[in-house]
């Protein structure tokens, strides 16, 4: 029995170390020494190249499908910097080289809504990139500190020339030749938390019409109200809270709420479906957030209206809520099905793996071969260990 132990575990670790194979094809390795300028030091450590090679030249140039360059680790509190400036040579038969270039603190990774995309002129000549960090930088971000800058090649062919990089600080100036570059996207800045939806902006409505104020009339297959950009950190609120009056039959009413940020669009596999009570035409409902993103940022929510063709609908409140608040946990709609976020991922191995099979089929048709394979192998190993023994018993 222990040879045939031993044989079962060698099985499972092999499916292990074959399922945790990486399946990415990018190529990272340790790159050259550009120099840094930060807090009166140069700091000269190697920078990290990913799908990039360096020519003959001292340039770099791409050499898969994500090039980019990822600085050592830097340290400084987020608060202190002003801003980086960027030594940047680009090759004048290729025009405007665009370049997106991310920053990572200890309490978020590099992420799309933190990061810089612009222009440069490829002229042939060394040029100093200015990239204020003023703007930027989010409130409460007083302990936080700037870890890492990524530098990203947009377009996969370019060849740039990258010499240095200055990390200024509060009360120093860029030198007097630094250009600010052509944005074709800054960071996106927090909104501060509104108390009410409209206060963002309008609702974007569809297949509706307006009746009124903050009442629209379904006239179409697919009716719907999306608010305007929320820019809101996913770890400083809670969930949501809708009051509504509404003219359609259905009690308790079906509704299909969407989520979006700046890293995922809306998904059916990530929305929220639930049934609101509704009494003399009102009703309200409280979503937890508790399976959103924490580290993204949220910019726009889309409720979905269902079978309620011509009826009217009125938004009485629309709020995002900062704190855990019971009250509002007795309004969660007790039948609301959630369609799991990616911030449950790793908590559980076998939450993991449900979640993973349910959005997957391939991923849940090569486990059950695996399970099948290791359950017939097992069956047999075991089956043989007993007949061997009935066998011995037999000739004694």
């Amino acid at each position: 029995m222990d040879k045939t132990f031993k044989i079962v575990c060698w099985i499972i670790a092999t499916m292990v170390v074959c399922c945790g194979l990486p399946c990415s094809s990018a190529q990272a390795q340790t790159g050259p020494l550009i120099p840094i300028r930060i807090q009166g030091k140069v700091l000269e450590q190697a920078w990290m190249l990913n799908d990039m090679v360096q020519t003959e030249d001292r340039r770099f140039q791409g050499a898969g499908p994500d090039p980019y360059l990822v600085s050592p680790e830097l340290g400084v509190p987020i608060r202190d910097v002003n801003g980086i400036v960027l030594y940047l040579q680009g090759d004048p038969e290729n025009g405007p080289i665009p370049i997106q270039v991310y920053w990572k603190t200890d309490v978020h990774g590099f992420r799309e809504d933190t990061s810089f995309i612009f222009s440069v002129e490829a002229t042939g000549k060394p040029q100093r990139v200015w990239l204020p960090f003023a703007d930027a930088i989010l409130p409460g971000s007083d302990t936080v500190r700037l870890l890492l800058i990524r530098v990203d090649w947009v377009r996969l062919g370019d060849t740039i020339g990258f010499s240095r990089m200055d990390v200024l600080l509060n009360g120093e100036t860029p030198p007097a030749d630094a250009m600010l570059p052509l944005m074709i996207r800054e960071p996106i800045r927090e909104i501060p938390i509104h108390d009410d939806f409209c206060q963002y902006g309008e609702y974007r409505i569809h297949d509706m019409i307006a009746e009124g104020s903050d009442a629209w009339r379904v006239n179409g297959a697919d009716p719907y109200l999306e608010t305007a950009d929320l820019n809101v950190r996913l770890m400083r609120v809670k969930g949501m809270y809708i009051r509504f009056r509404i003219s359609g039959r259905e009690n308790p009413y079906p509704f299909q709420v969407f989520w979006k940020t700046y890293s995922a669009d809306y998904d059916e596999k990530r929305s929220f479906w639930l049934r609101a009570q509704v009494k003399d035409g009102e009703g309200a409902f409280y979503i937890p957030f508790r399976v959103l993103p924490v580290e993204d940022m949220l910019k726009t929510i889309r409720i979905d209206l269902e079978k309620c063709p011509n009826c009217l609908f009125q938004m009485v409140e629309g709020r995002l809520i900062t704190r855990e608040d019971p009250a509002l946990l007795r309004q969660v709609p007790p039948n609301i099905m959630v369609a799991l976020g990616r911030s449950v991922y790793g908590k559980d191995v076998l939450q993991d793996i449900v979640e993973k099979s349910r959005r997957d089929p391939g991923f849940l048709a090569v486990w059950g071969l695996l399970v099948i394979a290791v359950a017939g192998v097992t069956g047999y190993i075991v089956w043989k260990g007993r007949v061997s023994r009935k066998l011995r018993g037999g000739v004694s």
